[in-house]
C-alpha cells in the first residue's frame, strides 16, 4: 500500500486540475457529442444510448453509458442480422 507522500495540497491541486481539464474537455467536446447524439438518434429510431453492465473494482458491478452504434435490424423471421450487416 502506498503511503501519503504527495501531502493534502498535492493532493488538493491534483483535484482541482483533474476537474478544471475534464470541464474544458467536455465543454470544448460537446458540440460533437450532441451531433454524434442527434445523428444516432435518427439513425436508430430514438434509442442513441445503451448500457453495459461492467464489474469494476473489487468485482463491484457499475453501468456504463455508452453510444449505440449498431442497430437492431433483423431479417424475415425476425433474428437479429450478423454483425457485419448491422
Amino acid at each position: 500500500m502506498k503511503g501519503n507522500s504527495g501531502g493534502f495540497y498535492k493532493l488538493l491541486i491534483k483535484r482541482f486540475f483533474d476537474f478544471t481539464i475534464a470541464f474544458f474537455a467536455l465543454l470544448v467536446l460537446s458540440p460533437i457529442i450532441l451531433f454524434l447524439t442527434f445523428m444516432l438518434l435518427v439513425s436508430n429510431s430514438g434509442h442513441p444510448f445503451f448500457t453495459q453492465t461492467r464489474p469494476g473494482k473489487n468485482a463491484r458491478l457499475f453501468k456504463v453509458i455508452k453510444f449505440k452504434t449498431m442497430n437492431d435490424k433483423r431479417d424475415k423471421s425476425g433474428n437479429l442480422l450478423p454483425d457485419a450487416l448491422r
